[in-house]
């Protein structure tokens, strides 16, 4: 039986990973692609740590861990491809439906820095108010 825990990780992290450089938009400056890169690392080394333990506590062997690893990277890789090809390029129609109005669900995926966006208009919307009070 392969190792659940492995093939979580391995869905994890390669759906993680490919999500960093694939959908993630940002400038190819250094500084950024650095992050993605230590971020990469990062959840990678999680997975190896994650499932070298399966096989250490004597939960697993190598073929069920080696095993759970594959397939969940195969899951995962499977489903950024559905949510990258299939789902992503629907989702401005399913924003524009009267329910999502109602559950107030909107279609971000154009601004490159939804952070930084909210930030910025959420500030000059709190200034806004602040000047009519005054």
């Amino acid at each position: 039986m392969p190792s659940s825990h492995a093939q979580f990780m391995g869905f994890f992290s390669t759906y993680f990973v490919l999500f960093i450089y694939i959908r993630i938009m940002s400038q190819n400056d250094w500084q950024r692609m650095i992050w993605k890169h230590c971020l990469s690392l990062a959840v990678i080394l999680q997975a190896i740590l994650v499932t070298y333990s399966r096989f250490y506590l004597e939960y697993h062997t190598i073929p069920q861990v080696a095993c759970g690893l594959l397939v969940g990277a195969v899951l995962g890789s499977g489903w950024f491809v559905v949510t990258h090809l299939v789902i992503s390029p629907l989702f401005p129609l399913i924003a524009s439906l009267q329910i999502s109005e109602f559950f107030m669900i909107r279609d971000c995926t154009r601004i490159p820095n939804i952070m930084w966006f909210e930030y910025t208009a959420i500030r000059k919307e709190s200034r806004c108010r602040e000047r009519k009070t005054n």
